[in-house]
This record gives C-alpha cells, structure tokens and sequence, in this order.
C-alpha cells in the first residue's frame, strides 16, 4: 500500500508527459492544416524563402536559419543572439549525420532546409518545460 502512494507522483509525471507531447502534437497538425487552408497570410516571409516554405514559418526563423548557415554576413544579423543558430546547426549536423550513417544522403554541407527541421526538432523534444513546473 506505501509503494503506491509513492509512486503516484512518477504516474503523475507520465501522464503530464503523455499529455504535453499529445497537446503540442494536436497544435502542431492543427496550426499546419489552418495554415494551408488559409491562403491570405498575415506574414509574407515565407514567400521571400529561397525554398517552397511552409506558411507556418516567420520572419525570425528565416534570420536565425540564414546565421546558421552562413553566419553573421549582415549587420541586421547581429540583432539575433547566437544559441538559437547554434543549435539549429548542431540539430541539423546531428541529423545529416545520422543520414550518411544510415545511408539516405550522401550530402555534408547544411542547407537552410535542414537547419529549420533540425530547429523544429530540438524545439519540440527540449522545451518541455511542463515536467519542470510540476515539480
């Protein structure tokens, strides 16, 4: 009966894990297909990309995928601090290396494309900060 009661807390945490990972994936396909269905945008960035971009991106991200990149090349870059670039970057070296590993690319250099999935993918399996508040 006593190993219950303390393990209420740790189900507790899972089960907050469980539905932070379920609510941000829930927003994510939602803001994706609103984002597609609305045409209008209320930021064009996305239509300056040098790629097709998804509507969902804006401004920032292209500033912070173009100094992850190339670095700082212009001088309204320096307005943006550099851990966000930074990690965009190692997410995407990460990535493209386990892509030569398990042999989907033969590519080494990092492109815009991969510095904004690889950010994408570090936002969402970092910024868990619900576990952080529970406790």
């Amino acid at each position: 009966m006593a190993s219950s009661h303390l393990d209420q807390p740790r189900h507790d945490k899972r089960l907050l894990q469980r539905a932070w990972f379920l609510s941000r994936t829930v927003i994510a396909v939602t803001l994706y297909i609103l984002s597609w269905i609305i045409k209008t945008p209320f930021d064009t960035s996305p239509l300056l990309s040098h790629f097709t971009a998804p509507p969902l991106l804006r401004w920032d991200v292209f500033h912070f995928s173009q100094i992850a990149v190339k670095g700082y090349v212009y001088e309204h870059d320096f307005a943006f601090f550099p851990g966000t670039p930074a990690v965009m970057r190692l997410a995407a070296e990460f990535g493209l290396g386990l892509g030569r590993l398990l042999e989907l690319t033969t590519r080494y250099d990092v492109n815009e494309k991969d510095v904004i999935l690889g950010g994408s993918i570090a936002a969402f399996v970092f910024c868990d900060w619900t576990s952080d508040m529970y406790e």
